[in-house]
């Protein structure tokens, strides 16, 4: 082979890896971003539908319809204690919070503590809950 035709060669090759693969990868990369997106937008428009409140220029005023039917008993629910290994997961992750937003002071992890303080504490009231229904 001539020298030329190896340069050829070489030169077809690096402008097919430098240019056709990247663009293969950019089509790739649009696609997934897409179906990612369409499922974030699904989930966003499921949540604003549950959360919108009809204004009050739309809202019916006729008188509300009366079933013969009477409304539905409330059924007792017994409560379950909450697991003592909850509650100290739930405990730990709050302290952690704790500290590390008195280290950082950010509003993250601000956030991050009352969420896991929100939790242990619901935690530790539902087992007292349980614990006092289960005495009656």
């Amino acid at each position: 082979m001539s020298w030329f035709k190896i340069f050829s060669a070489v030169l077809v090759a690096n402008l097919v890896t430098f240019v056709v693969i990247p663009f293969i990868g950019f089509l790739i990369a649009v696609s997934v971003m897409g179906v990612a997106l369409e499922g974030f937008s699904d989930s966003l428009n499921t949540k604003r539908s549950s959360s919108i409140v009809a204004p009050s220029s739309s809202v019916s005023t006729a008188p509300p319809v009366l079933s013969s039917s009477p409304a539905p008993v409330k059924q007792q629910t017994r409560k379950l204690p909450v697991s003592p290994s909850v509650i100290a997961t739930n405990k730990q992750m709050c302290e952690f919070w704790t500290e590390q937003y008195r280290k950082d002071g950010l509003g993250e992890s601000e956030a991050y503590m009352d969420a896991a303080c929100l939790r242990y504490r619901q935690s530790v009231k539902m087992n007292r809950d349980a614990l006092r229904s289960s005495e009656r």
